[in-house]
């Protein structure tokens, strides 16, 4: 099961650290996302005004999805949004966000395991 949260923000590109497009996570409790993708830097043409666009994944193979994977959009949001403020220091309200249930359309580890 994966869960793909896009946010975007008006606030500059700026604000994210120099060097980079994103962050893979260790599985801890610091942050409940697997990724983060600063979608607006890797693919420009994904934000004409320069503006910020994340985008995060919660997959099921990290230890706090258990916690989160019956949420709803707004609950989504919020775990996201905490993600981005613990992760990337950005406070600013979403002026857009998209949240995606991939459950049951891509193969987890266990089902790969099987096929094989």
């Amino acid at each position: 099961m994966i869960e793909a949260d896009y946010v975007g923000f008006d606030v500059p590109d700026s604000m994210l650290p120099a060097d980079g497009t994103g962050f893979i996570t260790a599985s801890t409790d610091e942050l409940f996302c697997n990724a983060c993708t600063w979608t607006s830097r890797k693919w420009e043409h994904t934000s004409k005004s320069g503006n910020l666009l994340v985008r995060l994944f919660y997959k099921s193979s990290h230890p706090s999805y258990a916690s989160i994977k019956d949420l709803d959009h707004d609950g989504l949001l919020k775990v996201a949004l905490r993600d981005i403020e613990k992760g990337l220091g950005i406070t600013a309200e979403p002026v857009v966000n998209v949240i995606t249930n991939w459950s049951g359309q891509m193969p987890s580890q266990a089902q790969k395991t099987l096929i094989h």
